[in-house]
């Protein structure tokens, strides 16, 4: 369905879109995430607390946790506060990354830890596809 806009310019509903009929497989999922030996850096992955504290100093309270766990590979400068509840950790490799997902002390911790989806997939936009096109063609 398209819809026209006051200044002419038509939109098409979201209905319309090709990536309501078509994604990537597990790009939708919540599946646990992991970097591939394929995958270019950055190695971030995503750390928030499961009951976050309004009071509480969040940030310095993720540094005190890596450091006193012996969190090793952290890319140097590669932590980042991304909010009150959400920081950054960049790691030099893939397998850093992967390992510190896995780690049972975060879950003890009350840490909940991901990688975030645009860090493993690309997606782009492909314009002026000619309208008689299969979506199978167009894949």
């Amino acid at each position: 369905m398209e819809i026209t806009k006051p200044d002419g310019k038509k939109i098409r509903t979201p209905a319309e879109s090709i990536q309501s009929i078509y994604s990537k497989p597990g790009f939708d999922s919540d599946c646990n995430l992991k970097y591939s030996d394929e995958d270019k850096g950055p190695f971030s992955v995503y750390v928030s607390k499961i009951e976050p504290d309004p009071a509480s100093r969040y940030a310095l309270k993720i540094l005190k946790f890596l450091h006193k766990n012996n969190i090793t590979g952290i890319k140097e400068g590669g932590i980042k506060k991304l909010g009150r509840n959400k920081i950054s950790v960049d790691f030099i490799s893939a397998e850093k990354a992967n390992k510190f997902l896995d780690l049972d002390i975060l879950e003890c911790n009350k840490y909940f830890t991901y990688i975030p989806k645009f860090q493993i997939f690309l997606m782009r936009v492909v314009r002026d596809i000619p309208t008689d096109w299969s979506l199978e063609e167009l894949i």
